[in-house]
């Protein structure tokens, strides 16, 4: 594991431990999208936050899935494969 990973989980951890009641709320969202989709929960507060933004936690109602492919999408994929 990178050093730079180690510090990001770090991060979301003391987050997750000094987290308001709001913010618990939007990080068991989280919690379950990942458990979802099998991804780890660092991975779906990354998706979620788009990238580690500067706020404590993603906003409430924010979406928690990454938008469906478009049609140019699958066909841009199915060029490079």
């Amino acid at each position: 594991m990178a050093d730079a990973q180690r510090i990001f989980e770090r991060r979301v951890d003391e987050l997750v431990l000094s987290a308001s009641p709001s913010e618990l709320a939007v990080l068991q969202e989280i919690d379950a999208y990942a458990r979802a989709s099998g991804m780890s929960f660092y991975d779906a507060y990354l998706t979620r936050a788009g990238g580690g933004g500067t706020s404590r936690a993603p906003a409430a109602g924010a979406p928690l899935h990454r938008r469906e492919p478009s049609h140019r999408d699958l066909h841009r994929q199915r060029r490079r494969d």
